[in-house]
């Protein structure tokens, strides 16, 4: 079997995929009881340079467990066809006012 490398898609091609799939992806996240900010933009010093794909910011809530990020990121990729990330908000650091600044809107 043959597999083919795809080149990594740009921010515009990753925000056309998300945005056309933007219905479930809040469905995902309001199923876990997480609020949604917004999907984190490339010029962004937080952008995982490991990782081609989306990275959302959130805000889970901490008596529900941190177990469902992981749960989110995989019922994402799984969606999307690509890698995800979430950046979770529930501690004010200097992360998360980074990550609130620079998420982008769905």
């Amino acid at each position: 079997m043959t597999s083919t490398t795809h080149p990594p898609l740009d921010d515009a091609a990753r925000l056309a995929v998300v945005h056309r799939h933007r219905d479930d992806i809040f469905q995902i996240f309001a199923a876990l009881g997480a609020t949604l900010i917004g999907v984190l933009s490339d010029e962004s010093t937080l952008r995982r340079v490991d990782l081609h794909g989306a990275e959302f910011v959130a805000e889970f809530p901490i008596e529900r467990g941190l177990g469902n990020i992981l749960t989110a990121e995989v019922a994402l990729d799984q969606l999307l066809g690509f890698d995800t990330f979430i950046h979770e908000l529930s501690v004010e650091c200097e992360e998360s006012r980074i990550a609130r600044k620079d998420a982008l809107p769905l």
